[in-house]
């Protein structure tokens, strides 16, 4: 089931990894897939880190855009 996302909130890829709007299996797996999506633009994210070792944050209003482009309605609960 689908956390509610605040749309001003910032979320890093483990946060968003149990939010449940990822299809992955496992938790390790949506959050490989995530940065996978991150790294490609499909969603912005601030680096906080540097080239060598970035650490991703996601601004819920993007987070909400992706998951609603993303995946179809009804895979997800928006309570």
């Amino acid at each position: 089931m689908a956390k509610k996302i605040d749309p001003e909130k910032f979320y890093t890829p483990k946060e968003i990894a149990g939010l449940g709007i990822l299809t992955a299996t496992t938790p390790d797996t949506k959050r490989q897939m995530l940065l996978r999506h991150i790294r490609d633009g499909r969603l912005p994210a601030l680096n906080l880190g540097g080239d060598k070792k970035p650490r991703y944050a996601v601004q819920g209003k993007h987070l909400i855009s992706y998951r609603d482009g993303a995946m179809k309605p009804g895979d997800y609960e928006t309570k």
